[in-house]
């Protein structure tokens, strides 16, 4: 009789983790980021349960390194994927949009005028 109840309680002690994928720019948690060309942002990969990661840049750039920095040398919109996959082969994407303008010129100091 005791070994029926024994296999019941470990068929029912194992746990399907499900990964959850999410990150933020910087420490933003906006899904849409704005930043000029040659700016940088750093990605910060906030998923769960994720065994690999996978990210999709927007412009063909592709990385498997869980935190990543971005830059862009063109303006536009761009859609960053992130993909995870847990230790089971069960995987999730989650996708932000950012913008990147053109860099303008802020401010002209002039020191002498002849």
């Amino acid at each position: 009789m005791a070994m029926p109840l024994f296999a019941i309680l470990f068929a029912c002690t194992k746990e399907d983790v499900k990964p959850v994928a999410d990150f933020s720019f910087r420490n933003e948690t906006a899904s849409i980021f704005v930043m000029a060309t040659s700016d940088t942002c750093s990605l910060i990969n906030r998923s769960q349960n994720a065994h690999s990661v996978s990210w999709d840049l927007g412009d063909g750039r592709k990385s498997s390194h869980p935190d990543i920095t971005l830059s862009y040398d063109k303006s536009g919109t761009y859609d960053v994927t992130l993909t995870i996959t847990n230790k089971d082969g069960q995987n999730t994407t989650v996708s932000k949009v950012v913008t990147v303008k053109d860099r303008v010129l802020r401010s002209i100091n002039i020191t002498k005028v002849y």
